[in-house]
């Protein structure tokens, strides 16, 4: 496992309960105040839809890391990645939304405003950890620029010594 995946895995294993915990905040302050199994349903459902956006927003960045993985493609791997996801997180939100409401039988998302707050509660989260998943793939693509520069550097160095170690002459040493 590479340094890059062991941050990964543990930003997720941190990551997605926190923000569940603020998104549930956001979105559902009054039903959190409540507390029991109101606060807990809050909760829950703020960690399935948090679950499934990062999740799936994953799963569309590997697909395009691995799809463009040249500097020179950046981008048009980000422009694909933030349509990609866009339609994704939105997608996800309304989807779960709808089900939320038939299941509990309780219409959420009624008037314009509303619907914009669900938007930007969705999109503004994905955006945010979108820029630190981009942030981390640059610095590592950096890091194994430097070290493959270093090398090269390393090998020129040593090229050049065992060049000169050929052009000296023996006889010259014991003279």
């Amino acid at each position: 496992m590479t340094t890059l995946e062991a941050f990964e895995r543990r930003f997720r294993l941190i990551g997605i309960p926190i923000v569940a915990l603020i998104m549930s905040t956001v979105m559902g302050g009054d039903e959190l105040r409540q507390g029991g199994w109101i606060a807990a349903g809050t909760y829950g459902k703020s960690l399935l839809f948090t679950f499934l956006i990062w999740q799936g927003n994953c799963l569309i960045m590997l697909a395009l890391y691995r799809r463009f993985p040249d500097i020179s493609q950046t981008r048009k791997r980000i422009a694909i990645e933030l349509v990609c996801v866009l339609f994704y997180t939105l997608g996800i939100n309304f989807g779960l939304g709808l089900l939320v409401e038939v299941l509990t039988a309780e219409p959420k998302v009624t008037g314009g405003d509303s619907v914009i707050m669900h938007v930007t509660t969705a999109l503004i989260p994905t955006a945010i950890i979108l820029g630190i998943y981009e942030s981390m793939y640059f610095f590592t693509a950096w890091q194994r620029h430097v070290q493959k520069t270093e090398a090269l550097a390393r090998a020129n160095v040593q090229s050049q010594f065992e060049a000169l170690k050929k052009q000296l002459d023996p006889h010259f040493l014991f003279n």
